[in-house]
């Protein structure tokens, strides 16, 4: 109840969280196990007064040592040694917390009495005031969850950079105007399809096998596996989930980290060199952007990066303009990244996945993990149209499909 308390009054996960953890801090503190009540500084004794587990430690503890009686050991006698064999046993006394001189048990009462200063009296008044915040949590919960409602969700909001604004489409009564425009529009893009290399490189695989060792045990995941990808064309491999299309599609991008993976991969019937996978671009699954960056930020970082030294910087910069315009993103070029709800939809978001491998300018191959999980169906729509643009422009695109049932892919 108390943890759903602190629900109940915050408006937001993020506020929630923050009172959460220091209470969780201060309870596991203050209970009474890590830190004995005797060794509790005064100024933060009402921690423990007011930490619900605490009373609830001390019932158990007094429920298993009150009234039993443990025996001491030889090794525990103080004074002992070679010297003291002939001391009486009133003499002597055991060195455990609460032991009696000239006694060779320790009664489990005066034990707790005098470590944790538990008494047996506590016991049932403690379970009586569990029931106090029992009932006491209940009722501030219940009145928080009528009177204090949830952060409202602002729906899907783009956020501009200062002095930045979304670009709107430019409207006309006149015709032949309307016509002009379209005609420049129609010429833009395709000004921005021609920037892709039309690549002429067919890859192949063949027998690729992948086997790995799970709890000692070795496991086949890839069996013996051919397939091939040339330039124009969109490959989808596809099964339901645990089928291994993203381990196949790991293995063909030598993303893999683990296991031993034989067969061939070729390059127009060549071995892969090792510069393979600077030359292909691969669009996770997930959508990992920085929060803060705008859509033209993230796609500059990536050109400069990753592009080749010999490139001028203008070039690339300029590379990445006609980026923004193949995959239709003008309108949010300048727009921050932010998070859902405040920031790029799905749709926005998963372009610009797309277009931070575009940018790097993949000379052979561009592998897609499952670009449509997670979208509905106008969405997907919407990535496949943007696939096939890139196809018919001589891009090479092997991506995944998650399939539930058995369907043609079109």
């Amino acid at each position: 109840m108390l943890f759903r308390t602190i629900a109940s009054v915050s408006r937001t996960l993020s506020q929630a969280m923050a009172p959460a953890a220091v209470l969780i801090l201060a309870i596991v503190i203050y209970t009474g196990f890590a830190l004995p009540v005797p060794n509790m500084r005064g100024w933060a004794r009402w921690m423990n007064y007011l930490d619900p587990v605490a009373y609830g430690f001390e019932s158990l503890m007094i429920n298993e040592f009150a009234g039993r009686v443990f025996a001491c050991v030889p090794e525990q006698f103080v004074p002992t040694g070679p010297g003291y064999t002939d001391v009486s046993p009133s003499q002597r006394v055991c060195s455990a917390v609460g032991a009696v001189a000239g006694s060779s048990v320790v009664e489990g009462t005066a034990y707790i009495e005098s470590a944790y200063q538990y008494y047996p009296s506590h016991k049932w008044r403690n379970f009586g005031i569990l029931w106090v915040f029992l009932v006491g949590l209940c009722a501030v919960y219940l009145i928080a969850t009528e009177y204090v409602t949830a952060k409202k969700s602002k729906g899907e909001v783009l956020l501009f950079r200062r002095g930045h604004a979304a670009l709107k489409k430019k409207s006309s009564n006149d015709e032949e105007a309307g016509s002009h425009a379209l005609v420049a529009l129609e010429k833009g893009a395709t000004d921005a399809s021609a920037i892709l290399t039309k690549q002429t490189a067919i890859f192949h695989w063949e027998d690729v096998c992948y086997d790995i060792k799970i709890k000692g045990e070795g496991r086949r995941i890839l069996d013996h596996v051919d397939g091939w990808v040339k330039p124009g064309t969109l490959t989808a491999l596809m099964g339901v989930s645990g089928a291994g299309k993203t381990t196949l599609l790991d293995v063909l991008a030598t993303r893999t980290t683990m296991g031993v993976i034989t067969g061939g991969m070729f390059v127009d019937g060549r071995d892969r060199d090792a510069s393979f996978q600077r030359k292909t671009g691969y669009v996770q699954q997930q959508d990992l952007h920085l929060s803060t960056s705008t859509v033209r930020e993230a796609l500059n970082f990536s050109a400069i990066l990753r592009q080749p030294a010999k490139v001028p910087r203008k070039e690339k910069l300029e590379y990445v303009n006609e980026v923004i315009k193949l995959l239709d993103m003008q309108e949010y070029a300048d727009a921050i990244v932010g998070v859902p709800g405040e920031g790029l939809n799905v749709e926005q978001r998963k372009r610009l996945t797309i277009g931070v491998e575009l940018a790097a300018k993949p000379e052979l191959l561009l592998f897609l993990d499952e670009p449509t999980s997670g979208l509905d169906s106008q969405t997907s729509w919407a990535i496949c149209d943007l696939m096939e643009k890139l196809t018919k422009n001589g891009q090479a695109v092997l991506c995944t499909v998650r399939s539930t049932t058995p369907y043609k892919w079109m």
